[in-house]
């Protein structure tokens, strides 16, 4: 983002730009262990219930084991109830 209104030293204006264009949403999921990155998934737009719940179902929830803490935040997506019991249904647990 650029100012709308700014002045320099010795009070001139300050004339700025910002790169004109269609921007794209990228949203990018990935799961983090000690050994590395595994399950990771790119999209072209936001991130929703549907989304992240094939996400879990068909890319993380191969990739655990039992045993496995998965720490979710307070997204509305993660706070779905399908979402646990995917996770839970492979011996990991939910934080």
């Amino acid at each position: 983002m650029t100012r709308l209104y700014a002045r320099c030293v010795g009070g001139r204006r300050i004339h700025a730009s910002t790169p004109g264009g269609h921007w794209k949403i990228l949203t990018i999921l990935a799961a983090m262990r000690l050994g590395g990155i595994k399950g990771s998934m790119t999209i072209e737009e936001a991130i929703d219930g549907d989304i992240f719940l094939a996400y879990v179902g068909q890319i993380l929830c191969p990739t655990l084991e039992a045993g496995d803490v998965v720490v979710l935040d307070n997204l509305s997506s993660h706070k779905l109830k399908d979402v646990r019991e995917l996770i839970e249904a492979r011996k990991a647990e939910v934080l």
